[in-house]
C-alpha cells in the first residue's frame, strides 16, 4: 500500500499491476478462510470488511473502473459469488448484477435490482429471461414502473409460444396498459385479444369483443386480423360478431344459422336502415327452417317476428304436399292486415278528396274575387291621385303607383332577381306593337303580356308593406348611408 500511495496518476501500469496483485490476495485469503468453513468467523467478516475499504478508495476505484473484466475474471477464478455482487454493485454495474444473480437463480434479487432501474434497454434485454423463469414477479415489476416503458416496444420480448401461466401474466399487464394506462395503441389490443382467443374462455374473448362495441370506426383492435384467428379456433360466436362489424351480414347469418336460431335472428336484424337486406337475411332463415329442419310452425312465427316478411314470401320454401291447413291462420291473418291497409287508403283517399274540394273553393273565391278603387284613392308612398298612372292594387288595403312600386322594390331584391327584372324591361322596351301582334303563342297570349306577368310576379308578388320582405328588412337603417350626411347637416 506504500508503494501504491507514493505512485503518480501516470503511472498506470505500475497501478494496474499493483492493484490487481492487491485483488488477488485479498481474494485468496477469503477463500483459504473458506475453504477451511471459516466464513461465518469474525475474522471473515473482518477480512472482507477490509477488503470492502480498500475497493472503496479513490484511486482503486479508479482503477478497477478501467479493469473491470479483469477484475471480474480473478473474482470468478476463486468462486466468489458474494463478492463479485458486491463489486458489481460498487461500481454501479447494474447488468452484471443482474446478470450475476439470474446466473445464480436469484431471480427476485435480479427484479428488485431491475425494479430500480431507469435504464430501458435493461428491461428489454432481461425481461425475455425473467418472464420465462418467474412470470408473475416479472409482470408484477411491469406493472410497478408503469407508463416509463413503451408497452408497444416490449411485446416483442414475449415469447410467441408461451405456456398458459406466462400467458394470463402477460395477460395482467396489457389489461392493466389498457385499463390502467389507458393506452389504445392498435398492437395493444391486437396482442392482448389474440391472448383472449388462444388462451381465455370463449366468454372473456365475447366480454372483451361486446366492449368494444360494434362501430368499426372506434374498435381499438384489427377486426380482420381477429376475424382470421377466430376462423382458426372455430369460435363461432365471436366470428358471427365479428362478420356483424365487418358489414359482412350473410356471412354471419349463415353461420349463426348453424350456432344458434336465436342469434340468427338478433344478427338479421342488425342492419336496421337497410330493409331489403333485413329481409333477404330473414328469408335466408326461414329457408333452413323449411327445408333443413322441416318446421313450418316456427317459419310461421317468422311472420310475426319480421314484418318484412309475408306469407307469399315464404311460400315457395314449402314442399308441393303441404295443405292449405298448414297456412290457414297465417293467410287469414295477412288477409286482415290487407284489408286494415286497404281501410287506410280508402281513408286517405277520402282526406285527399276533401283537401282538393277546399283548394277548389278556394280558388273559386280567389277567382271571384275584387277591389274598389275610388277616384279619391292615392299612391300609398307619393300620395298622389292613384289613377293619374299605372297603379297595383292589394287584398290589404294599400294601393301604388307601379314605378312608385318598382323604385321601392329594386333595392332590396336579390341581385339574380334583379339582373333578370332588368332584362325583363330591356325586352319590354325594344319590343314594338307590330311585334308583339306577331308574337302570340299557342294560349292566345302575347309575348309582350308574357314579359309584363314576370314583371308583374317580381315587383307585385307582395305588398311591400306587409309581406314577408319588411320583416327581412327590419334591421334595415331609416336614413340610407349615401344620404345620411345630408340629413345630418339639415337637422343642426
Amino acid at each position: 500500500m506504500k508503494k501504491l500511495s507514493s505512485l503518480q496518476p501516470i503511472d498506470i501500469t505500475q497501478v494496474t499491476t499493483i492493484v490487481l496483485w492487491l485483488v488477488e490476495i485479498y481474494l485468496d485469503e477469503l477463500g483459504t478462510m473458506r475453504d477451511f468453513g471459516k466464513n461465518d468467523t469474525a475474522d471473515y467478516h473482518n477480512a472482507e470488511a477490509e477488503f470492502l475499504q480498500f475497493m472503496n478508495q479513490r484511486i482503486i476505484k479508479e482503477c478497477i473502473a478501467k479493469n473491470k473484466k479483469a477484475v471480474y475474471d480473478l473474482m470468478a477464478s476463486h468462486g466468489d459469488k458474494e463478492n463479485l455482487i458486491m463489486f458489481t454493485l460498487l461500481m454501479k454495474d447494474f447488468d452484471e448484477v443482474i446478470e450475476n444473480n439470474i446466473s445464480n437463480g436469484q431471480y427476485a434479487a435480479a427484479l428488485s435490482t431491475l425494479r430500480n432501474q431507469k435504464d430501458k434497454g435493461l428491461y428489454s434485454k432481461f425481461i425475455p429471461i425473467l418472464l420465462d423463469k418467474d412470470p408473475s414477479a416479472t409482470i408484477d415489476v411491469l406493472i410497478n414502473v408503469g407508463s416509463m416503458l413503451d408497452a408497444v416496444t416490449l411485446l416483442p420480448k414475449f415469447s410467441s409460444k408461451l405456456d398458459r401461466l406466462t400467458a394470463s401474466e402477460i395477460t395482467r399487464y396489457l389489461e392493466n396498459c389498457i385499463n390502467t394506462l389507458r393506452l389504445t395503441d392498435q398492437q395493444i389490443h391486437d396482442y392482448l385479444l389474440s391472448l383472449y382467443i388462444h388462451y381465455s374462455p370463449l366468454e372473456k374473448v365475447i366480454s372483451y369483443l361486446e366492449l368494444q362495441g360494434s362501430d368499426i370506426n372506434r374498435v381499438r383492435y384489427n377486426p380482420t386480423y381477429a376475424l382470421n384467428m377466430c376462423l382458426e379456433k372455430k369460435l363461432h360466436t365471436a366470428t358471427i360478431h365479428l362478420y356483424t362489424i365487418l358489414g359482412l351480414y350473410e356471412e354471419a347469418v349463415a353461420l349463426a344459422i348453424e350456432v344458434d336460431l336465436n342469434l340468427a335472428k338478433k344478427t338479421a336484424n342488425v342492419p336496421e336502415e337497410d330493409e331489403e337486406l333485413r329481409k333477404k337475411l330473414w328469408l335466408r332463415i326461414a329457408k333452413h327452417v323449411v327445408k333443413e329442419k322441416n318446421d313450418i310452425q316456427l317459419a310461421m312465427e317468422f311472420l310475426q317476428q319480421c314484418e318484412l316478411l309475408k306469407i307469399e314470401d315464404i311460400l315457395p320454401f314449402f314442399p308441393n304436399f303441404v295443405t292449405i291447413d298448414h297456412f290457414r291462420d297465417a293467410i287469414c291473418a295477412q288477409l286482415q292486415d290487407y284489408n286494415l291497409h286497404i281501410q287506410d287508403l280508402k281513408g286517405e283517399m277520402e282526406e285527399a278528396t276533401k283537401a282538393a274540394e277546399v283548394i277548389r273553393d278556394e280558388i273559386q273565391q280567389v277567382r271571384n274575387r275584387c277591389s274598389v278603387v275610388k277616384t279619391t284613392d292615392r299612391c300609398i308612398l307619393c300620395e298622389s291621385p292613384l289613377l293619374t298612372n299605372n297603379f297595383y292594387v292589394f287584398t290589404c288595403g294599400h294601393f301604388f303607383h307601379g314605378y312608385c312600386l318598382m323604385d321601392n322594390v329594386v333595392p332590396v331584391l336579390s341581385n339574380p332577381r334583379r339582373t333578370l327584372l332588368m332584362d325583363y324591361q330591356k325586352r319590354l322596351q325594344e319590343m314594338s306593337l307590330r311585334q308583339d301582334a306577331l308574337s302570340t303563342d299557342s294560349t292566345g297570349i302575347s309575348a309582350r303580356e308574357q314579359i309584363v306577368s314576370e314583371i308583374t310576379d317580381t315587383v307585385a308578388s307582395e305588398c311591400i308593406y306587409c309581406g314577408e320582405q319588411i320583416i327581412k328588412l327590419i334591421d334595415m337603417p331609416y336614413i340610407n348611408e349615401d344620404h345620411y350626411d345630408r340629413v345630418q347637416k339639415e337637422w343642426e
